[in-house]
């Protein structure tokens, strides 16, 4: 079953002003069945990490999508947590220390998640702040961790997440992404 992935009806499109870009990226996932995506920086995600982590060429993918990072986490292990072969892992989150980005991660890792995947895609991961006790150790230190564990490769920067300006996007349907 597919689900939206967009701005709040009351905090977005309520505001007295509301974003341009995320009223006419809403309107164009509910009108365009071929939605594609370009990631053109890893901003949104980490500063140091790349737009593009793999170990072949980088691709144009297509797969059905879907999730936030605590959300979909929480869920591993459970029966609620979807099963899709061959999709496109999104995660993005806010407010999330890398050891709590890496744990999360990690359970998702050891819950079988990734396994089958053509790829996984971070958005906005905003808010996230430095280690205290290692201050090298950082979300672009942990995406970098999950690529050698999987193997696969990693696009960062999607314009999605607790951010303005963002995508919207059609959870459990087709995507194509590219980088």
């Amino acid at each position: 079953m597919s689900s939206l992935a967009a701005p709040m009806l009351y905090s977005e499109f309520g505001k007295t002003t509301p974003d341009k870009v995320s009223c006419q990226q809403f309107v164009e996932v509910l009108t365009n069945p071929n939605l594609t995506i370009s990631i053109q920086d890893a901003s949104l995600t980490s500063q140091q990490l790349p737009a593009i982590l793999t170990k072949g060429e980088p691709k144009t993918i297509t797969g059905t999508i879907g999730g936030n990072l605590s959300v979909v986490s929480a869920l591993a292990g459970s029966e609620y947590l979807p099963r899709i072969d061959g999709g496109i892992v999104f995660l993005e989150d806010v407010g999330e220390q890398a050891y709590r980005i890496e744990r999360m991660l990690y359970d998702l890792y050891l819950a079988g998640v990734f396994k089958g995947q053509q790829a996984i895609i971070f958005g906005a991961l905003s808010g996230t702040g430095e280690d205290s006790y290692d201050k090298r150790y950082d979300v672009a230190t942990v995406i970098r961790q999950l690529h050698e564990l999987t193997g696969l490769p990693i696009y960062s920067g999607m314009p999605f997440g607790h951010i303005g300006k963002k995508i919207q996007l059609s959870a459990g349907s087709d995507l194509p992404a590219e980088s």
